[in-house]
């Protein structure tokens, strides 16, 4: 007499489910354009030197999500100074210090019943910050002139939101933040730093 052993169907549909994950192709990476500030003239500054100070530090941890981007606003922030920012003298530096570049996620109360199961409502919002200041200290140390400019950027995701649609959402609010600071200084710095321009 023989006797039949057979693996539960559990175990067969866990190695079917392992065998199909395994199986699968991996995601397709998500292709963003590069961000650069070398379409337009730099601001030519009477210095020897840009320096570039990260003063902010990101906590890595809820509800800042800036660390989630594809490209986090201190990155295009440092990206900015050094491109926009050139030193054209013989003495003195000019110090660039990002003060603020966060994107912070707050949950939103979305409705649970049946009626409301048929509407996409907003589910989370992102508040985004930057802010720099830039100074033009001469040989001696002392400061002769400074600017300061901050930029603010809100955008909600909706409850069916993917990851992919997630990440184009915080890309495209690091590069809205980091071109509106643009904007900011360049008309602070053509305002307060004219005698130092070239």
């Amino acid at each position: 007499m023989f006797t039949t052993i057979r693996p539960p169907i559990i175990a067969y549909l866990a190695a079917i489910c392992v065998l199909a994950v395994a199986c699968a192709p991996a995601p397709l990476p998500l292709n963003y354009p590069d961000i650069t500030y070398r379409t337009v003239p730099p601001l030519r500054i009477d210095a020897a030197d840009v320096e570039v100070v990260e003063a902010y530090v990101p906590p890595l941890r809820a509800p800042h999500v800036e660390q989630d981007a594809p490209i986090a606003p201190s990155v295009l922030l440092r990206r900015w100074a050094e491109q926009r920012l050139e030193a054209v003298g013989a003495r003195g530096y000019v110090r660039a210090t990002i003060r603020d570049a966060r994107i912070v996620e707050t949950r939103l109360d979305t409705n649970q019943t049946v009626r409301d199961s048929f509407t996409n409502e907003q589910a989370a919002r992102f508040d985004g910050r930057v802010a720099m200041s830039i100074e033009l200290v001469d040989a001696t140390g002392a400061q002769r002139a400074s600017v300061q400019g901050e930029a603010k950027r809100t955008r909600t995701l909706p409850e069916n939101a993917t990851l992919r649609e997630r990440q184009e959402i915080l890309f495209q609010m690091s590069e809205d933040l980091a071109n509106d600071l643009d904007e900011v200084l360049e008309a602070n710095l053509r305002q307060h730093f004219a005698p130092y321009l070239r």
